[in-house]
C-alpha cells in the first residue's frame, strides 16, 4: 500500500493542461502545383527523344513542361486537320 492510504492523504492530481493540443501534420506536404498529377510510363527510346525535344528548345524545358508542351502542339495540330 502506498504510504499516502496509511495516514490518510490524497496527494492532490495535476490541473489539466488548457493548451490546445495540435496534431501533427501527417502525409507528404504539397508539392505547390495546382494541376492534379498525372503519371504516365514511356518507353526509353521515346523518353530519350522527348528529351532531345527539349534540348533543340531556345529555353531548354524540364522534362515535365516539354511533355507538356508537345501534348499541347499534338492536340493543335489534330485540331487544325478537323
Amino acid at each position: 500500500m502506498p504510504p499516502a492510504c496509511i495516514y490518510g492523504y490524497t496527494a492532490p492530481m495535476a490541473k489539466e493542461s488548457t493548451k490546445k493540443v495540435i496534431p501533427k501534420k501527417r502525409g507528404r506536404p504539397p508539392s505547390g502545383g495546382r494541376d492534379p498529377l498525372m503519371a504516365l510510363r514511356m518507353p526509353p527510346a521515346l523518353r530519350s527523344d522527348v528529351e532531345a525535344w527539349a534540348k533543340r528548345q531556345a529555353d531548354n524545358p524540364s522534362r515535365s513542361e516539354a511533355l507538356r508542351r508537345l501534348v499541347e502542339m499534338a492536340l493543335k495540330a489534330q485540331e487544325k486537320r478537323r
